[in-house]
């Protein structure tokens, strides 16, 4: 009656979850990277399914780099030009 559209909004569901599943696991990765959430990734997951990936990209995006050296300070002195 309703002939392969049913099944192919299946299909295009599954892929779109899959998909964003896949997102969500890199997003994961790239705060567990930036020093955030090493042991409790249960946190991300639960926000990247719930809310979204975008939402995750955004919160991820935003943390600052922990795993990042700092910047070595430069004497103010050398940015001075000769007289």
């Amino acid at each position: 009656m309703y002939g392969p559209l049913p099944g192919l909004l299946i299909f295009v569901l599954l892929t779109a979850f899959v998909i964003s599943l896949i997102a969500i696991s890199l997003l994961v990765n790239a705060a567990q990277q930036k020093g955030f959430h090493r042991n409790d990734a249960g946190t991300l997951w639960f926000v990247g399914i719930f809310a979204s990936p975008i939402v995750l990209g955004l919160y991820t995006a935003s943390l600052p780099d922990r795993g990042a050296a700092a910047p070595a300070q430069e004497d103010p002195r050398d940015e001075l030009p000769t007289v």
